[in-house]
């Protein structure tokens, strides 16, 4: 939590900077002006966070809590005082709780410190394209809506736009630590392994699948790319659960050996 606070803090920060001397007629909305639209702001800390930072932090959390209890000799006594079933299902439980937490408050904290310099309606002369771009570029702003992933969300309830990528991140966070636990049932051999897959398989989308189906542009409101589909909301992380719990399912078959 302390890492994902220092993040949004130093995106607050960049954010802050960009506008520094404007006049407070041309401040974009505390919506448009939050960290989380990355693309339009150039906040350069949160494309670092999203690529590469958010599932290792979330996974963090407590993904390896059972690693780290098997290597310390502690699972098998705590597996005594209940069913091993239960722990197992609890810890992963807490795994996905931890992972989705970590993501959700510092985004929503994200939310309300855009609130404290930007306004909350803008007017009509507010910044509303990208930074580094002409003020008379209306084909940006237009592009954007375009592109979003729901349009009418985007340009009318930009809020509700934000809050829906803001639960959805923290939704991937917390299935993708849930990851790192199940892959913890199946290896011992290092804890970065543990942490880094989540990491590792979502670098790895991103770079072999089709932008239609890469995850990060999912995370944020990203208007830079096209195609973007909203079946994949739904879809992509009911899969992800699933072939999970398959394979959670096939570890609790493994029983004792589990503890070893």
């Amino acid at each position: 939590m302390t890492i994902m606070s220092a993040i949004v803090v130093v995106a607050f920060a960049e954010s802050c900077a960009l506008f520094y001397g404007s006049d407070r007629a041309e401040l974009p909305s505390a919506a448009y002006g939050w960290v989380g639209n990355m693309d339009n702001m150039h906040i350069q800390i949160m494309h670092v966070f999203y690529i590469y930072l958010i599932f290792l932090i979330a996974a963090s959390v407590f993904a390896d809590s059972f690693f780290v209890d098997v290597k310390g000799r502690v699972s098998s006594v705590i597996a005594t005082r209940c069913t091993l079933r239960s722990y197992l299902l609890s810890t992963a439980l807490l795994a996905f709780l931890g992972g989705f937490f970590v993501v959700l408050l510092p985004l929503l904290l994200s939310q309300m410190l855009a609130l404290l310099i930007f306004p909350a309606i803008p007017g009509p002369d507010s910044f509303a394209g990208s930074i580094n771009t002409p003020a008379y570029d209306d084909y940006s702003a237009n592009m954007f809506a375009q592109n979003a992933l729901f349009p009418s969300l985007y340009l009318n309830h930009p809020y509700l736009d934000n809050l829906f990528f803001i639960v959805y991140a923290s939704l991937w966070a917390g299935i993708m630590s849930f990851m790192a636990f199940v892959v913890s049932l199946f290896t011992r051999k290092s804890r970065l392994v543990i942490l880094g897959t989540p990491t590792l398989v979502f670098l790895l989308s991103f770079y072999l699948l089709p932008s239609s189906y890469v995850l990060p542009y999912y995370l944020y409101p990203s208007t830079l790319s096209v195609a973007l589909s909203q079946a994949f909301v739904l879809s992509a992380p009911s899969v992800v659960l699933f072939v999970l719990l398959v394979l959670l399912t096939v570890a609790l078959r493994r029983r004792k050996d589990l503890l070893l």
